[in-house]
């Protein structure tokens, strides 16, 4: 596991219960956002996004808090969970702050840095009409290998996805 990183606007800093708090405030009324991950909840409450930094602080998992440098606002979360010799990047940004490109910086730091845990090979996987998601993984020179269907039931079952693939 990494500590703190920070980046030119940003700092990725390990994602902790009190974060809960900032990340329901943040997804109160952001369906779209929701809706792009597999695993946010919907609706985004203090409870639920509570379970949601619980489980997010499991074995095998290292996720971020992504703050402004300038504001400290928590604006999303990124990080990579192994799962296997498998390794996953995974990240959000909450829609008042898309489109910064916040997505690139945060998960190129993530990235870079999952070097030190000897991690060569990244996989992510997007909903195949999250445009902007594929555009952040292609800018980070990740290579699309494929679309799969994934049963996804708290996004409405059966679903599309693009495959990336990063090595280093």
């Amino acid at each position: 596991m990494f500590g703190i990183m920070i980046t030119e606007r940003l700092q990725l800093k390990p994602l902790v219960q009190s974060d809960a708090s900032q990340i329901s405030s943040l997804l109160a009324n952001d369906p779209e956002t929701i809706e792009m991950t597999e695993d946010l909840p919907s609706p985004c409450t203090l409870e639920a996004a509570e379970l949601w930094v619980r489980s997010k602080q499991k074995p095998g998992q290292n996720v971020f808090a992504i703050q402004l440098n300038q504001t400290g606002d928590l604006i999303g979360c990124v990080g990579i969970k192994q799962n296997g010799a498998v390794v996953h990047l995974e990240y959000w940004i909450g829609q008042k702050y898309q489109n910064n490109g916040y997505a690139t910086e945060a998960a190129w730091a993530v990235v870079r840095n999952s070097k030190s845990l000897g991690i060569t090979e990244v996989l992510s996987e997007v909903f195949t009409e999250n445009k902007s998601s594929a555009r952040v993984l292609q800018k980070l020179d990740f290579k699309h290998i494929g679309e799969i269907t994934r049963n996804i039931p708290s996004r409405g079952g059966i679903r599309a996805m693009n495959q990336f693939q990063f090595y280093r």
